[in-house]
């Protein structure tokens, strides 16, 4: 059996070991190692854990998760995405189907009633699994010129520009933690969207952004997950009206404190039943 190198970065010490809980009782089946990077230790069978000194985003943690990682498949996901059962048997088993006809390929893993990303009218996958020799052939898979935007949408822009495939699994596999938003956000997260958006559009926009915009907004969009055409989408021409952007929802600053105190108590085997049963209400998954 092949071996899956499951990627996690994380600031969070609480949500990540949610995550750990819930990767090795949704995994069974699949022989897989979990790299956690992240400044705080963790210890398992199964467990990795790189030590992030200083933290310098999201994109940076993924690549030193990418460079340590032994496995034959690869999977980034991040600490506010919990996985349903099966699902790195789903992803694999569509990956070694696309491969033969795709390659380079990449899969994205969609969340539970979230649509689909594109950028440049391309389909980008934001929670990615790929195969190692997929992986290597586009120079590896997250780099270190992003924080923690557009990382994932230049994986998928270099597997488009050399020919490969980027296909969404229609079956979500993950559901967002309900209770992440209680959760500190990291600095990278809430300052380096514009820096990012610039380092990607240097790269891309050359190639793919004749006809595009200059923001973010208006090259990063989403649609629902109907628009999807074989489980990809590609319309590389600009719309004219790009669907609206939903609105935060606001949320009381007394409640938010109160409810982040109130979760800072629970055990993470707390948490994670705490967020699985909001899950399936919410979500309408079994997780």
């Amino acid at each position: 059996m092949q071996l899956v190198s499951i990627i996690v970065p994380s600031l969070r010490l609480n949500l990540a070991q949610q995550s750990l809980l819930a990767i090795n009782r949704c995994s069974a089946g699949a022989q897989y190692e979990i790299i956690v990077v992240s400044p705080f230790e963790f210890r398992g069978s199964n467990v990795r854990w790189i030590q992030e000194v200083e933290p310098r985003g999201s994109g940076a943690a993924q690549h030193r998760g990418y460079q340590a990682a032994r496995g034959d498949y690869l999977v980034h996901i991040s600490d506010d995405v919990l996985p349903v059962p099966g699902w790195l048997n789903a992803a694999i088993s569509r990956i070694d189907q696309r491969e033969q006809h795709h390659f380079p390929f990449v899969l994205g893993l969609r969340p539970a009633r979230f649509g689909i990303s594109t950028a440049y009218g391309h389909y980008v996958a934001n929670f990615i699994a790929i195969s190692r020799r997929s992986a290597e052939a586009i120079g590896g898979t997250f780099s270190e010129e992003y924080h923690a935007h557009f990382a994932d949408p230049d994986i998928s822009m270099r597997v488009w520009n050399k020919g490969g495939r980027c296909e969404c699994l229609q079956d979500p596999v993950l559901y967002y933690v309900p209770l992440e938003r209680f959760f500190p956000v990291a600095l990278h997260k809430k300052s380096t969207l514009q820096q990012d958006y610039e380092t990607f559009a240097r790269k891309w926009a050359p190639i793919y952004g004749p006809g595009w915009g200059n923001t973010p907004r208006e090259v990063n969009i989403d649609y629902p997950i109907s628009r999807l055409v074989n489980d990809s989408f590609v319309d590389p021409v600009a719309p004219i009206n790009p669907p609206p952007v939903a609105k935060p929802r606001a949320h009381s600053m007394l409640l938010k404190q109160t409810m982040s105190a109130i979760l800072s108590l629970l055990t993470p085997s707390q948490l994670y039943r705490l967020s699985r049963a909001i899950g399936r209400f919410r979500y309408k998954v079994r997780p």
